[in-house]
């Protein structure tokens, strides 16, 4: 306990001086009684005062059975005490230190000095806010006229006292402050909360607080022998901007029960099977034979429940108002995560005070459309394998024939574990070069290709939303544009022939695949150039067509080799 309570009293040293040496012009009188003139002034200790005052028995009894009253005397400082009258004293709780703590800081604290909006450090380690206010000004020149009205943590001063160590303030009722992040965490019921406890406390770890451990001896190696203090720290989340042990930030918390997160990562499973359900169903209709080796979309169990637990954390105070901004519709977490207030949904009238800002119960949570589907990445290069029949069912070829693919860049790899990656464009030649249009439609597959080349197909099926669309081609040089993009019957962009270099192959632009670190290499596995952003209303097969106009006789072709959709924000 007088590890904790010299660290604490070192910090509201620090910051009662503002960083720098007190010296003694800040004891002044002046300072001492400010604008208001009820301090009482009185010539003891601040145990003897409360001794010969009878009015705080019940507070002395507080202070010494908790030893408060022998830290100040072995320490030796000066301190600010808040005490409350026998007859206003709250029933006290079982945790008799925690609120004996509650009500002592170290720092002589004036009312001059206690600021509206500041904060005191108490020896719990946590902070009470001072709220101050003028009642009465002068209505000619609005100067006060009267006192300063002031309150702990929204609890009204009654009288003030200056006494030899110490300043007292009488309090109409004990301070109640707060309990941090950590133990409402901790305090959380396992029966209804477990779920999300445990996805926090693996991020956990004990260490080796070696300062505040005390040395009981040495051994026979020479080694210090410690009576090991050792704290937790979560180091996952400062390493991503939040410190859930700090006292003095600001932090807001979403906490859902195991009913809440059990419906949002099930109900995010059961979206994915629907998918899967819906292509497979369509393949069916089409004639196509997966075998069983197209596996369509899938998402790890761990990515859904890291997001459940990441998007319940920031790293600022949010008010209840947040929740209800029909024009900021979207807060992101310490960790990046997007929360719809449209979608998700807390309970704002019921908001759950920290010492160290809010936490809010979570009524409502589902995991985003653009969570469950990173980008959807595939490429024209699989049309080598396909059989005649299969060919004409995914490629719609119009005054346009089959030349040959073309390997753009060889297989390579960045490392560290990164699959190899290759760019293969597949080349579609103008068929009648007398004419002036031509035109491939393509339907985007799954694919899966067996060791002895065999292969598996599937048509992509598109879930409903929002989504990027990049495109990327082979060699360019035939490619003389405009050539217009159509997806699902719809106009995407045109490609103009001053814009056609950009959309080459997928090395130059567009994001990287997930969990990537692009200071690897900066041209692996983009996404390729963004055509347009678009809208699909209803899950329907995905119908890419590549319009060219005019190109005359110029030896034209078109060389696809992938296309990327990323879902966007509104994709929720």
């Amino acid at each position: 306990m007088k590890k904790k309570y010299w660290n604490i009293i070192c910090a509201s040293l620090f910051l009662m001086c503002g960083g720098t040496a007190c010296d003694d012009e800040w004891y002044t009188e002046e300072s001492l009684t400010g604008n208001n003139k009820q301090v009482e002034e009185v010539g003891m200790s601040a145990a003897d005062f409360l001794k010969s005052e009878a009015g705080y028995s019940q507070m002395l009894q507080l202070f010494q059975s908790q030893g408060i009253l022998d830290e100040m005397q072995q320490r030796g400082m000066k301190y600010t005490l808040f005490v409350v009258g026998n007859e206003n004293l709250n029933t006290l709780t079982e945790d008799s230190l925690y609120t004996a703590q509650t009500h002592i800081t170290t720092g002589l604290f004036t009312p001059s000095s206690l600021t509206d909006g500041s904060r005191l450090l108490t020896w719990t380690g946590r902070y009470v806010d001072v709220e101050k206010s003028v009642y009465a000004k002068n209505e000619d020149n609005g100067e006060n006229i009267g006192q300063d009205s002031i309150a702990i943590s929204g609890v009204m001063v009654k009288r003030m006292f200056k006494v030899q160590d110490a300043y007292i303030y009488e309090l109409d009722r004990l301070i109640e402050i707060p309990r941090s992040l950590l133990e409402i965490l901790e305090r959380l019921p396992d029966e209804e909360y477990s779920l999300f406890k445990g996805m926090v406390g693996k991020y956990a770890q004990k260490i080796f607080d070696r300062e505040a451990s005390k040395v009981l001896g040495i051994d026979d190696a020479g080694n210090s022998i410690y009576d090991s203090v050792v704290v937790v720290r979560y180091p996952y989340f400062e390493k991503n901007g939040i410190d859930l042990t700090s006292a003095s930030a600001r932090m807001t918390m979403l906490i859902p029960n195991n009913d809440v997160l059990t419906q949002a990562i099930e109900g995010a499973k059961a979206e994915i099977a629907s998918w899967n359900e819906f292509e497979e169903n369509v393949a069916a209709e089409l004639g196509c034979d997966p075998n069983g080796q197209i596996t369509g979309y899938s998402r790890a169990d761990s990515i859904i429940e890291q997001w459940c637990f990441q998007c319940a954390f920031f790293n600022e105070e949010l008010k209840p108002e947040a929740f209800h901004n029909s024009e900021e519709i979207d807060l992101t977490s310490t960790f990046g995560k997007q929360w719809r207030t449209t979608v998700n949904k807390v309970d704002t009238d019921n908001p759950v005070p920290m010492s160290n800002g809010t936490a809010y119960y979570m009524t409502s949570l589902k995991v985003p459309q653009n969570v469950l589907i990173y980008r959807i990445k595939d490429y024209a290069r699989y049309y080598q394998y396909l059989t005649e029949a299969d060919k004409a069912a995914f490629y719609v070829l119009d005054n346009m024939t089959y030349n040959r693919v073309s390997t753009d860049a060889a297989a390579w790899t960045p490392g560290e574990g990164w699959p190899i990656h290759e760019d293969i464009s597949v080349w579609f030649d103008c068929a009648d070069q007398t004419t002036q249009n031509c035109a491939i439609t393509f339907y985007p597959y799954h694919f899966h290709l067996n060791a002895d080349n065999s292969y598996a197909a599937q048509p992509y099926m598109i879930p409903p939303g929002e989504y990027t669309l990049h495109i990327g081609f082979g060699n360019i040089k035939n490619m003389h544009g405009p050539l217009d993009v159509f997806v699902n019957g719809k106009k995407a962009g045109t490609i103009s022939a001053a814009n056609m270099s950009n959309f080459s192959r997928d090395r130059g632009s567009g994001g990287y695949p997930e969990g990537y670190n692009k200071s690897l290499n900066d041209k692996y596995d983009r996404d390729g150039k963004e055509l347009c952003i678009f809208t699909i209303e209803e899950m329907q097969r995905l119908e890419i067509r590549f319009q060219a106009y005019g190109w005359g006789d110029m030896g034209n072709r078109i060389n696809p080799q992938h296309f990327t959709f990323r879902p966007t924000a509104n994709c929720y």
